[in-house]
């Protein structure tokens, strides 16, 4: 009747509304994203690195990543522990955060419902999602679909930015093994060795952390 034809009228609008406001809303968040990581992504794909790409810039970074020396947990044994240079917050949070901001309001699409269910009661219509969208529903195909397409030019785009600071971690990961040595104890222990250290493995020891020394230098 009347009735029902006025609803399937809000229905469509009400529909229509929220898919705009979600399409328009996910292109703004992937175009903010990538303000701020398109010039790092585009530099990490270069064999080598523009050092003025970033000249005169004034975007602040969206993260302020450090880098973190950790010394992981090991049961009691007289084994050294290896440190781990990693960097904070971790890949993983950072793309949780920014996958958030898509994956929250599609969340609460799917919590609004048509109102032909509450307000024909006795007819005991069954509840219907005004955008079914996330649950593979042919007729939002194309919003699933530039949903899809959106998590993946976001992951893109923080690899692309992430590939420099992992590579600075790595370079300090490699002679991350220097922090866990205490200077007196190391020595002490490497003077006491049974058998006795050779002349050869005295020049060798001071070799190597000579050599290190040089190599974070340069």
């Amino acid at each position: 009747g009347p009735l029902r034809r006025l609803l399937t009228h809000f229905e469509l609008r009400m529909t229509n509304q929220l898919r705009e406001v979600l399409l328009n809303s996910l292109d703004d968040w992937v175009g903010f994203i990538r303000r701020f990581t398109a010039q790092a992504a585009d530099d990490a794909a270069l064999e080598v690195p523009k050092l003025d790409s970033l000249e005169g810039a004034s975007t602040p970074p969206l993260f302020r990543v450090m880098l973190q020396v950790s010394f992981p947990e090991t049961e009691r044994t007289s084994a050294p522990r290896i440190p781990r240079v990693t960097i904070e917050p971790s890949h993983e949070e950072m793309e949780e955060a920014l996958l958030a901001r898509v994956d929250q309001p599609v969340a609460a699409i799917r919590e609004l419902s048509c109102v032909d269910a509450d307000l024909m009661s006795l007819l005991h219509l069954p509840e219907r999602r005004l955008l079914d969208v996330g649950c593979g529903n042919a007729l939002v195909a194309d919003v699933d679909a530039r949903l899809d397409g959106a998590r993946a030019e976001i992951r893109r785009l923080l690899d692309g930015a992430l590939k420099a600071p992992q590579a600075l971690a790595a370079k300090y990961g490699e002679f991350a093994w220097i922090s866990a040595v205490e200077t007196t104890s190391h020595v002490r222990s490497f003077v006491r060795r049974d058998p006795p250290p050779s002349r050869a493995e005295y020049v060798e020891e001071v070799k190597r952390f000579h050599d290190a020394a040089i190599a974070v230098e340069n």
